[in-house]
């Protein structure tokens, strides 16, 4: 919603991917937070992947850090990044895969834990690599969208300084 509204509605592949790594990071951060809480889920009667498939569970947390890994690496390919995205964030994204496949084969409170509390850190991280690394953030050459345009609501409507310098105090 934040990359349609900043380029005007408009829906590009730099949009899909943001919302494609939003999309993903949801499944091993809220596996591994349910895993802990299977017993509360299924005395309470809900039915969570952690309660009613508990292999699910540790498959989709792993399938999505996977997936995570693969977009961060089309980053620079859709031109949302610099190709040095890739680069960086390969280390925070090999840890996470690695948490995950930990929490895969040794499902308990100690594997889900570190899965869960990696994946705090690593969404921010994540944003801000997205960020410094944005394409031609550092170059100066970012290429404007070619449907920028300014919108004039009305070209008769006062400038607000001048509204304000005619204002009388209260």
């Amino acid at each position: 919603m934040g990359w349609a509204g900043c380029t005007g509605g408009v829906i590009d592949s730099g949009g899909l991917l943001l919302a494609g790594l939003l999309y993903a990071w949801q499944f091993p951060h809220f596996n591994a937070l349910s895993w802990n809480l299977r017993p509360d889920y299924s005395r309470a009667g809900y039915r969570m992947m952690s309660v009613t498939n508990p292999g699910l569970c540790r498959r989709t947390a792993l399938r999505y850090t996977i997936g995570i890994f693969g977009l961060c690496c089309a980053a620079p390919l859709c031109e949302l990044t610099n190709i040095y995205f890739s680069i960086a964030v390969a280390p925070l994204n090999t840890y996470f895969v690695y948490l995950a496949w930990k929490f895969h084969q040794k499902s308990d409170s100690k594997t889900s834990r570190n899965l869960f509390r990696f994946s705090l850190i690593h969404l921010p991280a994540l944003m801000i690599l997205l960020f410094v690394n944005k394409h031609g953030l550092w170059s100066g050459n970012s290429k404007p969208k070619e449907n920028s345009e300014v919108i004039t609501v009305n070209k008769d409507e006062k400038t607000i300084s001048s509204i304000f310098k005619k204002a009388e105090p209260l």
